[in-house]
């Protein structure tokens, strides 16, 4: 029995899924526990109110990085994987260098859009003028952006390089907390300063991507000199990054546009809240989100080889054990509540009930990973977009009346219920799609 357990450790511990797994685990983990210290030296720099309008100025950055960023990760993966199984290395280099390009100019686009967007944006929800003016520091982190889920970070992936990535993420994030640490020991209680240093992590993790992903190619035979291929404008290259691209701009300006609604409608303190909610609620995602990252390249190489069942099984496999577990999790951690929550703010002991719908959302959200991601693998890029921008127009119509009549509480309960019509739309389209694609094999 002993030596049948021990065959099984050595064999996960040689599996590269579970490997990566781990790295990427690690690495996120380490990331989150620093950005976990880092909110609680925040709140003690700064007062909640103020937290809540710095939580306005990196929602508007983020909406606009998230309307404009395609988010080419994803093609880079799949198309590179496709070209390399045709032993097609040339177009592989290509498909690389079409993908930094486009961050670059959808960076641009987003960093101009930033400075003509922010009057028009700030007079519909009745910004305050010093917020406004406070905006102008963070555009610039516009540009550099796309990286966090642009070329750079795919090729890693592509590459197999989980925990270098995330060690970079810890590292730089650990160096926020430092910096924040020194700030509030110093007695420093400024909102620019604090603003300036938020700012500055995601610029600096940027750049140290870009890098360490030139230094990679450059030991590296197959893709060295990726940048003198040329660029390809191969219209299934382009569409699969602009439908995957839009599909993740629907789900990210939802968020975005629902904490400016919740700001103008119910006030910065509850916008204030609901962030605070979900930096805790992202632990969750921190234990899956490495799943995300290590599945999808397997996911590619399974759909190249045909293996559309095995894909199909794993997806609906992962999402059950999601739920069975966070379903405990979220058990564990609403019997705690009023024991936790204070360390972040003692106010929030009356926020009980909100903090457990959000809970269960995110629970169901992280379950669905594969299942979206599937949907790329499969081909099914443009009716992933169509399903996403139905289901999320219809909550934006009826987000206002519901926040205007139930508060937090009809924020939450509609995010739940439209993550269940997007899952059920994803499910039906998947099945119709593995079943043609296994008549067809046969």
């Amino acid at each position: 029995m002993i030596d049948k357990l021990k065959g099984k450790v050595k064999t996960l511990a040689k599996n590269p899924l579970v490997i990566n797994y781990i790295w990427v685990f690690l690495g996120q983990n380490g990331g989150a526990i620093f950005s976990m210290l880092s909110l609680v030296l925040t709140l003690r720099i700064i007062s909640t109110l103020e937290y809540g309008s710095l939580v306005i100025i990196q929602t508007y950055t983020n909406l606009l990085s998230n309307l404009f960023c395609l988010r080419t990760f994803n093609g880079v993966i799949k198309f590179v994987t496709s070209a390399e199984a045709e032993g097609d290395s040339l177009r592989a280099k290509k498909y690389i260098n079409t993908a930094f390009l486009l961050d670059a100019i959808m960076g641009a686009v987003a960093f101009v859009c930033g400075f003509f967007l922010l009057q028009p944006i700030t007079r519909l929800f009745g910004w305050e003028p010093e917020t406004v003016r406070l905006t102008n520091y963070y555009i610039p982190l516009l540009l550099f952006m796309p990286v966090l889920n642009g070329a750079p970070v795919g090729l890693l992936r592509k590459l197999g390089y989980f925990k270098q990535v995330n060690i970079i993420h810890a590292v730089v994030f650990g160096l926020q907390t430092a910096v924040l640490l020194a700030t509030w020991m110093l007695g420093v209680h400024s909102f620019i300063v604090v603003l300036l240093e938020y700012a500055a992590t995601e610029m600096i993790e940027c750049i140290v991507l870009v890098i360490y992903c030139l230094r990679v190619t450059y030991k590296n035979e197959q893709y060295r000199g990726f940048w003198k291929a040329g660029f390809t404008f191969e219209g299934e290259f382009m569409r699969h990054n602009v439908y995957y691209g839009l599909t993740s701009t629907f789900d990210e300006i939802l968020g975005n546009v629902s904490t400016l609604l919740i700001n103008k409608y119910v006030g910065t303190l509850a916008t204030a809240y609901i962030k605070v909610i979900t930096r805790i609620c992202n632990v969750f995602q921190k234990v899956t989100k490495p799943i995300n990252q290590v599945f999808y390249p397997e996911l590619c190489e399974w759909v190249t080889q045909k293996q559309y069942k095995k894909a199909h099984r794993v997806s609906m496999k992962y999402l059950g054990i999601v739920c069975a577990a966070g379903a405990a999790l979220v058990a564990v951690l609403f019997g705690t509540y009023d024991w936790w929550i204070v360390i972040f703010d003692a106010a929030m002991t009356t926020a009980k009930l909100q903090s457990l719908l959000y809970m269960v959302y995110t629970i169901l959200g992280i379950s669905l990973i594969c299942m979206n991601q599937l949907m790329f693998a499969i081909d099914l890029a443009r009716e992933s977009l169509i399903i996403v921008a139905i289901c999320d127009l219809q909550f934006l119509v009826v987000l206002v009346p519901c926040v205007q009549t139930y508060g937090i509480y009809g924020y939450l309960l509609l995010q739940i219920a439209q993550l269940f019509a997007v899952a059920g739309f994803k499910y039906f389209f998947i099945s119709r799609r593995v079943h043609k694609l296994e008549r067809q094999k046969a």
